[in-house]
């Protein structure tokens, strides 16, 4: 496998360029220990930086809300109420977290790229929509048969 990894001309050329996969998963798995730790507002926080790095890192967000709905169906005693509006609060400060973040990194686009586009929602996603052209277009997005 060494040899097979030192003809590979990739491994050379991928070498020398800073990728964001590895800092972005390390800062993910951060906002994991910070919300397991219940230092709820710290780990969305570093959850949105995460985003910030790679954008498919947000599914860690969708995975929280998910967890924290399913604890909510997995309690059912007596006093579950208080323990919904618990959870419920535990995820408030965790999206506010992220939303200080992510905000920011909205509005500046809003700023840069109003002028391009007709309306607000275009200019305020517009790395999203290129993104999700650029992947469309390649062959990642398209299904093999």
């Amino acid at each position: 496998s060494v040899i097979l990894l030192a003809t590979t001309p990739l491994f050379y050329s991928f070498t020398g360029m800073a990728l964001t996969g590895i800092p972005s998963t390390a800062i993910i798995i951060s906002a994991f220990y910070l919300f397991y730790r219940k230092q709820f507002f710290a780990g969305g926080i570093l959850a949105g930086i995460g985003f910030l790095f790679r954008f498919p890192q947000g599914i860690f967000i969708v995975a929280v809300t998910i967890a924290v709905i399913i604890e909510i169906f997995r309690t059912k005693s007596i006093r579950a109420k208080p323990k919904i509006i618990e959870y419920l609060k535990t995820l408030t400060i965790f999206y506010s977290g992220f939303a200080i973040t992510v905000i920011p990194y909205l509005i500046y686009n809003y700023m840069v790229y109003r002028q391009y586009t007709k309306n607000a929602s275009d200019a305020i996603l517009r790395p999203f929509i290129y993104g999700s052209n650029i992947v469309s277009k390649s062959e990642i997005g398209r299904a093999h048969v």
